[in-house]
């Protein structure tokens, strides 16, 4: 396969407004048009996605990248998404790795403040492709060896799963306490 590598502003893809003044040119995606990007994978190019967007004036964005992620897979109607971080997963409260979160747990966490920094931001964009179409979001550490294979092809996974509601937890011993 092929990859062709462009920025969320190329034909128009991610509309931005500015996210806050204080912040400069940072933007948040308003609107997705995923023509170019299903032009592309249509003719088995992969496409490599910049998180840059436009704004009303044509003026560059630059949006945070797994906000830029779920808003194209929401866009493309994409039913899994995976995460490649330099985290392990989210963590619970006793801070060990939890395998399998619903949105309502995923919610909890936050509320409790269990998830914080870096990872909180992640969440956000979890909950929100959650709650717009996105079945399965995994968040799973880069640096890890075969991550993907294991996450994928094994029962318990390497990472943390999230879904829109509960299935069944890889690891029923996880505890969500916090």
């Amino acid at each position: 396969m092929k990859a062709a590598g462009l920025s969320g502003a190329d034909a128009g893809t991610l509309y931005c407004k500015a996210q806050d003044s204080r912040l400069g040119q940072v933007g948040q995606v308003e609107e997705v048009d995923p023509t170019l990007i299903r032009s592309l994978i249509s003719s088995g190019i992969i496409p490599v996605i910049a998180p840059v967007g436009y704004g009303a004036k044509g003026q560059a964005f630059n949006v945070n990248a797994d906000w830029a992620a779920i808003r194209i897979a929401q866009a493309l109607g994409v039913s899994k998404v995976i995460y490649l971080t330099d985290q392990t997963g989210i963590l619970g409260g006793d801070g060990k790795l939890l395998s399998e979160l619903s949105s309502a747990e995923l919610e909890n966490l936050v509320d409790k403040e269990v998830v914080k920094g870096g990872m909180l931001a992640k969440v956000r964009t979890i909950l929100h492709g959650l709650k717009h179409g996105v079945k399965e979001i995994h968040v799973l550490n880069a640096r890890h060896p075969h991550v993907l294979i294991e996450e994928l092809f094994t029962s318990q996974g390497v990472g943390t799963l999230c879904r829109s509601r509960a299935r069944n937890v890889r690891l029923a011993a996880q505890s969500l306490e916090v």
